[in-house]
């Protein structure tokens, strides 16, 4: 069944209906352009569609028979059915990731995650959790849930307002707000505003969805008081987030921490045969356990390629490769070194453009990198970065930074 609702307490209600019927629930962004919705909605042919009436003009003209959830009419049941409990491996969502594919969520690895994150934060009534991720990510699943699991209340961020700064923290410090995600790029953002230092009431942010910089944690530290920093890493196949890291106390490496799997969840770094390696060594990191998708809709070779057997845990147990190249530390954290499909071949060397990013944003200067490869004036790949100054006042020459990169 398809939601196409906005951001609100309606869409929570009508998640909470699909999932109640036993239904699989295809959340959609009512704002994306009409054209990639209708193209969702023909691939993966829905048995209905919930929506509003004001989000309706939005939608595709296939959309025939939408189930109107703001109209008396789709309130009105004769009596409510006796519906049996969803089954923990049956499937809950269907997400559709940035790369096209649609990934089926149990109810197992959600509630895992739900349950994991009100135990380990400590949610309770007292919090007010944001809801500002858009309607079709797999964050915004725990946004909305992860309050009634804890008897927390949720707080709605207005349409558009999860792309700015200062409403938002207008909007956290109005609302009381004491839970909040960002991905590291928006944290950065959300720091430089002056407005942020004013959400002294927020408990804790979680940060994920990227590598996090390696000084994000210190600036975050100075610009906030008495504020946790949980920094988590995972991917929609792994319901949203498989390993948790420490940010308010832990220090940042070169390479990004990517923490200790989360509850009933399993992580290995393994080479190309699937062998352990010792800890330092890098390899590629697959994950296990409660947390794991079902596997990619219409798509049993793609499924067979990433969700691989266990052979390190009960029968029939399964890994998922996640593609991040990692490495596991004495102490057991695991440390994000690059991806398996992101190297590149310039002249005779292989390198790894997030390699290089890391080197540059630990210069001081530098805000943000990003590296890309493009061709060269003479025909061979070079690499081009791009940075964004640390204070855009007094920005670095570009020689110093080829200086600091080479070093």
């Amino acid at each position: 069944v398809a939601v196409a609702v906005p951001r609100s307490a309606a869409l929570t209600v009508a998640h909470l209906a699909v999932l109640r019927a036993g239904a699989v629930c295809l959340p959609l962004r009512p704002d994306d352009p009409a054209g990639r919705i209708a193209r969702i909605l023909d691939e993966t042919a829905p048995a209905a569609v919930l929506t509003t009436r004001d989000t309706l003009s939005r939608l595709p003209a296939s959309v025939t028979e939408p189930v109107l959830i703001d109209e008396p009419a789709a309130m009105t049941v004769d009596a409510a059915p006796h519906l049996p409990g969803p089954l923990p491996d049956a499937p809950a969502y269907l997400i559709r990731t940035s790369g096209g594919t649609d990934v089926l969520l149990p109810h197992r690895g959600i509630v895992n995650r739900l349950l994991w994150m009100r135990d380990t934060y400590g949610l309770d009534a007292d919090d007010r959790v944001l809801h500002k991720a858009p309607e079709d990510l797999d964050v915004s699943i725990w946004e909305q849930f992860a309050p009634l699991a804890a008897g927390s209340a949720q707080v709605v961020a207005g349409p558009g307002s999860h792309r700015d700064p200062v409403r938002l923290a207008r909007l956290i410090r109005r609302a009381g707000v004491t839970t909040v995600h960002f991905a590291p790029s928006m944290l950065e953002v959300f720091l430089a505003e002056p407005e942020a230092a004013h959400c002294t009431g927020l408990r804790r942010v979680l940060c994920g969805g990227e590598p996090l910089p390696a000084g994000l944690p210190d600036r975050f530290r100075a610009l906030t008081a008495g504020t946790e920093l949980h920094v988590l890493h995972g991917s929609t196949e792994t319901s949203s987030d498989a390993l948790a890291w420490d940010g308010t106390t832990g220090t940042a490496t070169a390479h990004p921490p990517a923490g200790r799997p989360v509850r009933n969840t399993r992580v290995y770094v393994l080479d190309a045969h699937l062998a352990p390696l010792p800890a330092g060594s890098t390899g590629e990191l697959y994950v296990g356990g409660a947390q794991l998708a079902l596997g990619y809709r219409n798509r049993p070779d793609l499924t067979a390629e990433r969700f691989v057997a266990d052979p390190y845990g009960p029968p029939g147990s399964r890994l998922f490769r996640t593609g991040d190249l990692a490495r596991i530390t004495r102490d057991g954290t695991v440390e994000l070194v690059g991806r398996t499909d992101d190297r590149i071949t310039v002249g005779d060397r292989t390198v790894e453009p997030g390699e290089v990013e890391r080197v540059l944003t630990a210069h001081p200067a530098v805000g943000a990198a990003v590296v890309t490869a493009r061709p060269g004036p003479a025909g061979p790949t070079v690499l081009v970065a791009h940075h964004v100054p640390a204070d855009p006042a007094a920005p670095a020459d570009e020689e110093t930074l080829r200086a600091h990169a080479a070093a």
